[in-house]
């Protein structure tokens, strides 16, 4: 979902390098992709079902890899980029819950260090739930998009997808998958 960085700080990679050519950096591709959330091989997932049996703690654990990083912005050195983003496991922690007493599902999505805003959910089907939300450290912002399926009563399946930005330009994005157990 999110990511922690090798250092304390993250550092900038834009500022290195405007002060280096003076020059604003115009990307010409976009890491977005506009079908992600478009469902894919709906047969093999169950209903999600009443929204009150979703309540409660998902935990899962997701590995970041290099390979994971599938768009960096081509103005950036890659090596400087992928050499700032710490490739570890991350415990991901998502907790639904039903507001004010009605029939409406809130989502409230946690991983270790990161720390996310109000995540905005869809229902978009029976089967599917897109969430999308964002994180931001003191250069860094993050936009995490994903999407949930039902594998069975205890256990979610997430595909996300996160793009990461300094002043207001993608640097890179990367996406996962993981499989959430039902906790307490």
């Amino acid at each position: 979902m999110g990511l922690t960085f090798k250092e304390k700080e993250p550092i900038s990679v834009l500022k290195s390098l405007k002060t280096k050519i003076k020059a604003k950096i115009n990307y010409s591709e976009n890491p977005n992709q506009p079908d992600f959330f478009r469902a894919f091989e709906l047969g093999k997932y169950k209903e999600i079902g009443q929204i009150e049996k979703l309540t409660g703690f998902w935990t899962g654990t997701y590995d970041l890899k290099n390979e994971s990083v599938f768009w960096l912005n081509p103005n950036l050195d890659r090596l400087k980029v992928l050499k700032l983003v710490d490739f570890k496991t991350y415990n991901v922690y998502l907790k639904f819950f039903v507001l004010n007493n009605e029939r409406v599902l809130g989502l409230q999505l946690n991983q270790e260090d990161i720390n996310y805003r109000t995540v905005n959910i869809e229902i978009a089907n029976d089967k599917q739930i897109n969430y999308w939300a964002e994180a931001s450290s003191s250069d860094w912002l993050e936009i995490v998009r994903g999407k949930i399926f039902r594998l069975n009563d205890n256990e979610l399946f997430t595909v996300f997808q996160t793009t990461v930005y300094e002043e207001k330009n993608p640097i890179y994005a990367f996406r996962g998958e993981l499989v959430l157990r039902k906790g307490g």
